[in-house]
């Protein structure tokens, strides 16, 4: 039983252990505070927006989705209301 309860906390919790563990293939999307907040805590390789006017967000370039690698690690950002 134990076993099963461990699994069960610790399974929603890898795909966050890979995007730690894979700085090449981190990418945040969207350029709003909750990005710039991860940007400044870890480095990430780019920001994927396709509505962003700018080329660079908090130092890191900022890309289009259809730029954006088949295996790239991606954490949403996009929570709240557009600003």
């Amino acid at each position: 039983m134990t076993g099963t309860i461990l699994r069960a906390l610790r399974e929603p919790l890898m795909p966050l252990g890979a995007f730690l563990a894979n700085p090449s293939r981190r990418y945040v999307f969207g350029t709003a505070p909750y990005a710039a907040a991860i940007i400044d805590t870890i480095p990430v390789r780019s920001v994927i927006d396709d509505l962003s006017k700018t080329t660079d967000f908090h130092g890191v370039s900022v890309i289009r989705l259809a730029d954006a690698p088949k295996d790239a690690l991606v954490v949403t950002t996009t929570l709240g209301r557009p600003h």
